[in-house]
Formats: C-alpha cells, sequence, structure tokens
C-alpha cells in the first residue's frame, strides 16, 4: 500500500533496480512536508520515503546504486538539503546512511509502527 501511493506521488521520484525479470529493490523521495509528512511542503527540502532491497541481495551494491542515482536526482531538482528516517534500532540500516554521509539529526523523534524512528539529513549544495 506505501507503494503504491509512491507511486502515484505527483511531486515524487521513483527508481526499481531490476535483474532480468526480478525487482531487487526500489527508492522513492518526495518533496519534505510539515506536520509530520501531512502539511505543506517544505521549499528546497526533500524526503528519502523508502529504500528497498531484497535481503538476499544486500551487501551487493544495489543499496547505494539506489540511494546514489536518488541524491544526483534531488540535486537535479535543486533540492539543497535531504531528509530521512529510520528506525533506531535498525542498527544495518543506521549504518548504511551513515556510510553515505548522512548526518543523524534527531533520534526518539515519534514512534512508526511500533518503533522509534531517527531522522537523518544530507546537505545537497556543491
Amino acid at each position: 500500500m506505501r507503494w503504491a501511493r509512491r507511486f502515484a506521488d505527483p511531486a515524487g521520484w521513483t527508481l526499481v533496480a531490476s535483474d532480468s525479470n526480478t525487482a531487487l529493490g526500489a527508492v522513492h523521495f518526495t518533496d519534505a512536508r510539515s506536520e509530520r509528512g501531512e502539511g505543506e511542503a517544505i521549499a528546497a527540502r526533500a524526503h528519502l520515503s523508502g529504500l528497498f532491497v531484497l535481503p538476499p541481495r544486500w551487501g551487493e551494491g544495489v543499496g547505494g546504486a539506489l540511494l546514489g542515482a536518488a541524491v544526483d536526482e534531488m540535486r537535479n531538482r535543486r533540492y539543497r538539503e535531504a531528509q530521512l528516517f529510520t528506525a533506531v534500532a535498525n542498527r544495518r540500516s543506521r549504518i548504511f546512511y551513515e556510510g553515505h554521509g548522512w548526518q543523524i539529526d534527531a533520534t526518539n523523534t515519534h514512534r512508526h509502527d511500533d518503533l522509534w524512528l531517527a531522522r537523518y539529513e544530507l546537505g545537497l549544495a556543491g
């Protein structure tokens, strides 16, 4: 359901990585919004709303390639900064984003699907 909403997002951008006829992963970003995603768009700020890679393909560079392509497109669209949220307890995810230059901004910001979230940010200028 969440991915169907992402695909239909007119402000969003989605990329799917595939191998032959199998989707290996996907990434999506859109405008960041106030009021925990329900309010007005925040000028020049992108929100990475989803990045997924099939677990058997973890560690092969699929996620890094998807994330890199998304960041490049954010820059092409003239966003100046980006944000994402990931579960505080998801150590693998946090290491991944930190390894790609994202900086933690806040932890335990709010709960989603019964998980406390951490907010990460990335400057896109230059």
